[in-house]
């Protein structure tokens, strides 16, 4: 399971919920018990899909790494130090990830007793990948995950997408909607 996500209705108690909302608004219901029991009984399989967004779209965990090297010296008069450094995450969303590349040098020469020279310099590298998904980044992707109902399909049986709700589809705009390079 992942971490500190709502735990979201499946698409029978989906059903139930949406006709209790019509019900107390004094609308028809929805979806008809016929239907519902043909859904309960069949849920999971085509056209009766019960799509777990979080589960459909999002890895169950993601690699972070971070690596440090250090080298130092010097004497009376001068000493140096140079760092290396790289950090690697990857994240619960397929096609993201970060990666960071940095160098620190420090300097120091102390010409007299009243006189010192120091050079310093900081060079640092990032790189962002996430889905383009509809133009604005992964956080409407979870919102996607959070709001659509699991009744609509993510993915059909013969592996093409499916069509979601409204045109969205989270899992088929981290998988196929393009990337958003950022460095």
């Amino acid at each position: 399971a992942h971490t500190d996500l709502t735990k979201l209705v499946d698409g029978y108690s989906y059903m139930v919920l949406k006709n209790a909302e019509n019900r107390n608004g004094g609308q028809a219901a929805t979806y008809t018990d016929a239907y519902m029991k043909l859904y309960r009984e069949n849920a999971g399989t085509e056209p009766y899909f019960n799509t777990g967004w979080y589960g459909l779209s999002m890895k169950k965990n993601a690699f972070q790494h971070s690596h440090n090297l250090t080298f130092k010296g010097g004497g009376d008069k001068l000493s140096s130090l140079i760092s290396l450094s790289y950090t690697g995450q990857d994240a619960l969303i397929d096609n993201s990830d970060f990666k960071r590349t940095a160098i620190r040098f420090n300097t120091n020469y102390q010409a007299t007793e009243r006189l010192s020279f120091a050079l310093d310099g900081f060079l640092k590298r990032e790189e962002t990948n996430s889905p383009y998904g509809n133009g604005t980044g992964s956080a409407p992707l979870f919102r996607m995950m959070y709001e659509i109902p699991p009744i609509y399909p993510g993915l059909w049986a013969n592996g093409s997408y499916g069509e979601g709700w409204q045109g969205a589809n989270p899992y088929a705009f981290i998988q196929a909607g393009g990337l958003s390079d950022v460095i």
